[in-house]
């Protein structure tokens, strides 16, 4: 069992980046007692411990903060989707959102803006749809009287959905 002052020791020697003198100076003993208390297998181990605690908290909070920002992010995302007075930005706050989701990946939604005619196409590969649309019915178990049925596909085997860029209505919608 460590007595208060080496543990007070081992807290300042995992927690700052003090030297051994000026740890001594806080705790009031001499530097050589901090650099023989510094070498014990205990001491060593409640550092360890301590130090290990720190990071495992500064990564949390770091989590959190990604985290908070990534919501920020996403909802300012939303927002340009619904709100930006330019049909193209509101395109790319789309083509962003659909870019990073989990359900639709890049590589399985591609997208095509026509700024003539002010309408968004997205174009949705039939095997993803059919993933989807799978996963729809397994979350609603014994209850699938509200999972639509899958839309008709065009010739290339994907749904294709026109967008007005500026009221969000789906202008059409199938293959």
């Amino acid at each position: 069992m460590l007595s208060e002052r080496n543990r007070q020791i081992a807290i300042l020697a995992a927690t700052t980046t003090l030297k051994n003198n000026e740890i001594a100076d806080r705790v009031g003993c001499h530097y050589n007692t901090v650099t023989r208390v510094l070498k014990r297998s205990d001491v060593k181990e409640l550092i360890s411990e301590i130090q290990g605690s720190v990071q495992e908290k500064v990564i949390d909070d770091l989590s959190a903060e990604v985290d908070r920002a990534a919501t920020k992010a996403f909802n300012k995302l939303l927002d340009l989707m619904h709100n930006a007075s330019s049909p193209s930005v509101q395109f790319r706050a789309v083509e962003s959102i659909l870019d990073r989701s989990t359900v639709s990946p890049k590589r399985q939604i591609h997208s095509k803006h026509e700024v003539d005619k002010r309408v968004v196409h997205l174009h949705i590969g039939g095997g993803e749809l059919k993933k989807m649309h799978q996963v729809l019915l397994e979350d609603a178990g014994a209850d699938t009287a509200d999972v639509p049925e899958l839309p008709k596909l065009d010739k290339r085997g994907e749904l294709v959905v026109a967008i007005d860029p500026v009221t969000g209505e789906i202008l059409r919608e199938g293959g």
